[in-house]
């Protein structure tokens, strides 16, 4: 089926697409026979249910009469063994067996009782060891009753009244009615039985009409064994094999839910049988009576039968009035569309055929009358107004183009003017950076629009220092812009006054509060980094710590204070810290743009991925090779989103000088071992330091205090070994000790050592990382992939080391 097709039958059975005709039809359908038809079923439904649950009611009840009437005939014989035992001739007899006198009184007295009872069997005379002694049926003289139920209920005291049974010498059916006979002093001395031929129950079914009708009635025992039913052929099995139960049986799992119900329904050949349920008092026997369910439905389904007939002519009918009324105003209707479509297509000209034209609508004195009259006047006015109308659009069109122009050319001109501010903003930033034999600088910074709120600064200072300046201004556009070039002006004033770095940034911050009408605020990182001794001296102001990528390759990030921006707070005081950076080590100072630039599906470069880049960047590369990486890698994150934010990153990246003596050591957590490490240690710095043994001992009592407090304290794993490194060059000696414990900064904690006090009498803890940091000139903490690292420097003067 190709489109067009497939488009066709669907405007075919869309509601929508159908003509008015056939939806007027369908209307009068639903609204006049549609309900018709829905009452005439709910009608029909709710006589079908009445009438059901009346023939249920009606089944019910006689199967609650048939299990009185059984009850009544149980309770009746049961009365008549009662009373028989209680017989003087019977208890004389039972005393005195062998008295021919007692025992003719006994039998005249049994013969007497099967002859007055028209559905007894027999009535018998049973001693205390089950055999019987006498009978009304003679034959049964001597046999022994001992294994029945209703003897050895019986002789206990009990009335009891067995369920069907067949006699082991008549080879009848019947109950057994038996009940104990007491002689003196309450003493049982035998038993009275009575049968009851099974032709009483059957005789009850039959007196009720259910022998012959087309009901079916079944009596089923409390073992489930069918007592009576009009097919002999299913008495006395068990209820399952009842074709018309065996599958509502299985349904419901166990025939005992059958016994559980007061009705139910079930198919016999085909046929839907209703039924209802009574359980008799005496015994735990139930009454079933079902019936045909077609008997009372079938009435039923004639008269809705013949109400659909009558619906279905009507809906002709109401058919036949749709279409004669659709088309009295489908046709009016109909020229009306075709008028408009001519005024689509531009022809303004009226139709004025007089038997099927507009004209002729016009003519009507109803709604569609009136309504053409209208249309042909509105038709007149959308005439003249198009033409004023075209008119208008092409004036203002003229008048648009001009403006327009005017437009592109003052777009321009802003163009070229933020294009030269941008070009400013440029030159203000530093283009060219030291770059000497040991370290190098390099910075860039991208805005997100033309001009950018972030800066960075890097100026030689008269002590033979370089100031290193990053910075982030709140907000972006001009007025970000113009505060960056006021707060980097200001900067460099204060650095030309003030020497410390948390001196220059509070110097900025007084004056920078000072000049802020518009209260906008500035992040600053600020340092001084010495190429002599290659140490970093730094203060920040709310800026993010910035990255150190270390020799090893790890990546930690600069101690900072949380202290306030510059602008935020007149009285704001700042903290200052101090790093030696070693060969091959990258400072990189850099703004959150960075960090939060987004990508098309506005997630942010983030920390973890900014710390897996810096990590995997070659040693080889140059500072500025680093930050076209770094560009490039942004790049790809961000796809075509647009820039969230001004980026700007500076880098100081230490030349590779590897020293000219490295070593390593492995030792297992156990305190015995750390003495000869102390040994080795020693043994490998003596030549290059035999003329300050003090530095020695400094070293290696620093390594001995960290190897203790690790074994004693960080649950490092016995099975892993910790890490020693040390190295030393002509300017200082470098030691890293790595360990698997617990992640714990000792450099962070307060310090509780007491160095004052007798030894004795000294605290526990705390002497240790003191002794560290006093000894040493920088020491510092990082964690790295499960990996605790501590570092520690002793700075050398050349003058005093050896030849290395």
């Amino acid at each position: 089926m190709n489109r067009k097709t497939y488009t066709q039958w669907l405007q075919l059975i869309s509601f929508g697409a159908w003509p008015l005709t056939y939806k007027l039809m369908l209307i009068f359908l639903f609204t006049s026979l549609f309900p018709m038809g829905i009452l005439s079923y709910l009608s029909l439904n709710s006589s079908l249910e009445q009438v059901e649950k009346d023939q249920k009611e009606h089944l019910e009840l006689s199967s609650h009469i048939i299990s009185t009437q059984i009850d009544q005939l149980l309770e009746q014989h049961k009365t008549f063994t009662q009373s028989f035992a209680k017989d003087p001739d019977v208890m004389n007899f039972l005393q005195a067996p062998q008295n021919p006198k007692f025992k003719e009184l006994a039998d005249n007295d049994l013969l007497l009782l099967t002859h007055s009872l028209k559905h007894v069997s027999h009535v018998s005379l049973i001693d205390t060891q089950g055999r019987f002694l006498t009978s009304s049926t003679p034959y049964l003289v001597g046999f022994s009753a001992d294994f029945r139920d209703y003897f050895q209920q019986a002789i206990q005291g009990i009335v009891f009244i067995s369920g069907l049974i067949t006699g082991h010498r008549t080879q009848e059916n019947g109950l057994f009615f038996a009940a104990p006979v007491y002689g003196e002093q309450q003493k049982i001395i035998g038993v009275v039985v009575l049968k009851l031929k099974e032709s009483a129950i059957d005789e009850l079914f039959i007196k009720n009409g259910l022998q012959h009708s087309t009901s079916i009635a079944f009596l089923v025992d409390e073992n489930k064994n069918i007592i009576y039913h009009p097919d002999n052929k299913y008495r006395y099995k068990n209820i399952d094999a009842l074709p018309s139960l065996r599958s509502y049986a299985a349904e419901k799992n166990t025939s005992q839910a059958l016994l559980n119900t007061n009705s139910l329904e079930f198919d016999l050949n085909g046929v839907k049988y209703v039924s209802g349920l009574s359980e008799t008092k005496q015994k735990n026997w139930h009454i079933y009576i079902a019936k045909p369910h077609h008997e009372f439905s079938t009435p039923i389904e004639k008269l809705f039968y013949k109400n659909l007939i009558i619906l279905i002519l009507c809906s002709l009918g109401s058919i036949l009035l749709a279409w004669l009324l659709s088309r009295t105003f489908i046709r009016p209707i109909n020229v009306l569309i075709q008028q408009a479509k001519n005024i689509k297509a531009g022809n303004y000209s009226l139709d004025t055929d007089k038997n099927i034209g507009l004209f002729a609508v016009a003519q009507r004195n109803d709604e569609l009358g009136s309504f053409a009259k209208v249309f042909q006047s509105m038709v007149q006015e959308i005439y003249h107004r198009e033409f004023a109308l075209d008119q208008l659009v092409q004036q203002r069109t003229n008048e648009l183009t001009t403006k327009n122009q005017i437009l592109a050319d003052t777009y321009a001109r802003i163009d070229q003017e933020l294009n030269l501010a941008h070009n400013m903003q440029q030159a203000i930033l530093p283009q060219s950076f030291p770059n000497q034999d040991h370290f190098e600088i390099y910075a860039n910074m991208h805005p997100a629009r033309e001009m950018g709120g972030d800066f960075y600064d890097c100026f030689a200072l008269d002590d033979g220092g370089y100031a290193i300046v990053v910075a982030d201004v709140a907000g972006k556009g001009v007025a970000s812009a113009f505060f960056m070039g006021v707060s980097s002006t200001i900067i460099r004033q204060a650095a030309s006054l003030y020497k410390e770095p948390k001196e220059v940034l509070a110097f900025a911050n007084t004056l920078l509060c000072e000049r802020n009408p518009t209260e906008l605020f500035v992040t600053v990182f600020y340092g001084v980094f010495y190429p002599e001794k290659s140490t970093l001296h730094y203060a920040s102001a709310g800026h993010p710590a910035p990255l150190l990528r270390l020799t090893s390759g790890d990546i930690t990030e600069l101690t900072l204070a949380h202290d306030l921006p510059l602008g935020a707070w007149d009285t704001a005081d700042y903290q200052q810290f101090m790093i030696t950076l070693q060969p091959s080590e990258v400072l990189f100072i850099y703004t959150d743009g960075i960090t939060e630039a987004l990508s098309e599906s506005q997630e942010e470069f983030g920390e973890q991925r900014l710390h897996h880049w810096l990590q995997q960047q070659g040693k080889q590369l140059s500072a500025q090779d680093i930050f076209h990486t770094l560009k490039h890698s942004i790049k790809q994150f961000v796809g075509q989103a647009e820039p969230h934010d001004d980026m700007t990153v500076l880098l100081l990246r230490m030349q590779t000088h590897e020293p000219t003596l490295q070593n390593q050591w492995h030792i297992t957590p156990d305190l015995a071992q750390i003495s000869g490490l102390i040994e080795q240690v020693e043994h490998f710095l003596h030549p290059y330091l035999a003329n300050q043994p003090e530095i020695i001992f400094q070293i290696t009592l620093s390594i001995d205090e960290i190897l203790n407090n690790i074994i004693k304290h960080s649950q490092h794993p016995a099975s892993e070994s910790i890490h020693v490194l040390l190295g030393i060059n002509h300017q200082s000696i470098y030691c890293e000790i790595k360990d698997q414990g617990i992640e714990f900064n000792p450099f962070t904690q307060e310090e509780n050592a007491d160095i004052d006090s007798e030894l004795d009498q000294r605290l526990i803890g705390g002497l240790g990382v003191h002794l560290v940091k006093t000894l040493m000139d920088e020491y510092r903490y990082s964690r790295q992939e499960s990996m605790n690292s501590i570092c520690f420097y002793k700075h050398l003067p050349s003058e005093h080391t050896h030849e290395l």
